[in-house]
């Protein structure tokens, strides 16, 4: 299984309509969150995505950038709860974020 890294919400949302896995999602900065997205073929999916060439089930996109909407969220209000309370590290999410 290859890995790939982005903060492109729709480029992300199109790997999980192609049947990849978020993994991991991190805090860049105070206004950027890092998607870590595993599966199979990379490589030509993200060819296809770059030349325009990438079809996916507008449903299935739309249900995964609404997800993807949610994990940012979420990591941005952890974010801030920690900056309040000044407690634990909260950059990043568990591992396997479930869906």
């Amino acid at each position: 299984m290859n890995q790939l890294e982005t903060n492109d919400l729709f480029k992300g949302a199109y790997f999980l309509s192609r049947s990849c896995e978020l993994k991991e999602t991190r805090l860049l900065g105070n206004d950027r969150v890092v998607f870590v997205i595993e599966g199979r073929n990379l490589i030509d999916e993200e060819n296809r995505y770059r030349s325009g060439n990438a079809l996916v089930d507008p449903l299935h996109l739309r249900e995964n950038l609404n997800f993807l909407r949610d994990i940012m969220r979420t990591t941005f209000k952890m974010k801030r709860t920690r900056t309040e309370n000044k407690g634990e590290n909260y950059e990043r999410l568990p591992q396997g974020v479930a869906r």
